[in-house]
């Protein structure tokens, strides 16, 4: 019996000390904590991220407003590589049966900092090309992967679709095609839509009006070739592009600017002018075409260079300078 006495007198003395620890001990909450458990408002603390959003990449940062514009080259990839490698832009034409000098042009753009503007066209030396659905998500897809593998990023490139439709399809069958691209792309690229002639665009129902009232995309893509010839034009069409692009909340980019012979005063005058315009309405992009061509003399008038020789050398220092 004592025995036994002794045995419980130890358990009861150990059950007591282990009760003091904190495991055993009650807490009582804060006194804030206290009232809104007895108002039945307590807020559970929230649930940590998931694992793969704590590891993922930073976002990329979305596009402010440019303090300057970027001065560079258009057509590039489709008569040969048709630019220097000194622009500050260079819009590229992937095409169909080209596609050497559209990823040579590429990769000079992404070795010396010039930012693309990758227009996925549907013009061929064999004919216009009207893919069914899949064939052109295939085809965009192709060309995001590609882009991406080689090293471009959304702050370094963007896509836009397709060259000057309006003289191949109707404004609906190139709206199809933009929203389908767009899909496609689903953001990992910025998108740009329009690459058309102010005048043509009007003549085929108002093309640009139709198209931001229909499509999805980031950036409205102008041509301020063939139908800005005079200083009114410049003045009374660029206003309309900047107006159009401010009511449907697009970016505005110049991706063709000049129809003017490049070693003339006056042609560099109107080229100039054109240049001043788009900056002052906040153009992101002022593309002129061609800096440099090779073996093409239907285009050479338009050409800073031609086949390796300046046309003006006044001119071209001058564009240079305004590159930079």
């Amino acid at each position: 019996m004592k025995k036994t006495a002794i045995i419980a007198l130890i358990i009861i003395i150990a059950a007591s000390l282990a009760c003091t620890r904190f495991a055993c001990r009650p807490v009582d909450p804060p006194e804030q904590e206290r009232i809104a458990v007895e108002n039945g408002q307590r807020q559970l603390p929230a649930p940590p991220p998931p694992l793969e959003d704590i590891v993922a990449e930073d976002p990329e940062p979305e596009p402010t407003q440019r303090e300057t514009m970027r001065v560079g080259a258009s057509g590039v990839g489709k008569w040969g590589l048709a630019f220097t490698g000194k622009e500050a832009v260079a819009e590229i034409r992937h095409v169909i049966g080209r596609e050497a000098y559209f990823w040579e042009a590429v990769d000079i753009c992404l070795a010396n900092d010039i930012y693309i503007i990758a227009n996925i066209d549907n013009w061929t030396f064999n004919g216009y090309l009207e893919p069914n659905e899949q064939e052109w998500r295939q085809r965009v897809e192709s060309l995001v992967t590609d882009l991406k593998d080689r090293g471009a990023t959304k702050q370094n490139t963007r896509i836009t679709i397709i060259n000057e439709p309006m003289k191949y399809i109707s404004r609906e069958a190139y709206i199809r095609l933009v929203n389908i691209a767009y899909d496609q792309i689903d953001q990992r690229f910025y998108m740009g839509a329009g690459n058309e002639e102010y005048d043509l665009a009007k003549k085929r129902g108002n093309m640009y009006e139709y198209l931001c009232q229909n499509a999805e995309f980031d950036v409205l893509d102008t041509h301020w070739q063939a139908s800005f010839t005079t200083p009114e034009d410049i003045e009374v069409k660029a206003n309309w592009f900047r107006d159009l692009a401010d009511r449907y909340g697009k970016r505005l980019s110049v991706t063709e600017a000049n129809w003017f012979d490049m070693s003339t005063a006056e042609g560099y005058e109107m080229l100039i002018k054109k240049m001043i315009k788009a900056e002052q309405l906040g153009s992101e992009d002022f593309c002129v075409v061609f800096t440099k061509l090779e073996d093409q003399p239907q285009y050479e008038w338009l050409a800073f260079i031609y086949n390796g020789q300046i046309r003006n050398q006044q001119n071209w220092e001058d564009f240079l300078s305004r590159i930079n």
